[in-house]
């Protein structure tokens, strides 16, 4: 009986093994960033504790890799704007959200 048990927890750890390492090539290789993310913060409870840095350093790793996205496609949606009084527009609201986020 516990030979069993300990067989299917290593089964699972290796599962859990192999689910780290799968994220970590999906978001090496430009995945879905935010699945990517929500699967990892999640987590697995049979990933071995000497892999939980890992899985924080790569949370942390995608969550700046997707801020850095969200400036780009931010970014590139305000250059297609062709008229100046609606881009002046858009750097107003822009500065009342932000003086709104920090008061």
């Amino acid at each position: 009986m516990l030979q069993k048990v300990d067989q299917q927890v290593k089964a699972a750890t290796t599962a859990a093994n192999n689910w780290l390492n799968d994220l970590k090539a999906r978001g090496n290789s430009g995945g879905n960033t935010g699945d990517i993310l929500r699967k990892l913060k999640d987590g697995d409870p049979f990933l071995p504790v000497e892999r939980e840095a890992e899985r924080r350093a790569l949370i942390q790793h995608l969550e700046i890799a997707a801020e850095r996205d969200e400036v780009h496609q931010i970014t590139e949606r305000f250059r297609r704007i062709g008229n100046r009084k609606t881009r002046e527009q858009v750097i107003e609201a822009l500065r009342k959200l932000l003086a709104e986020m920090e008061g």
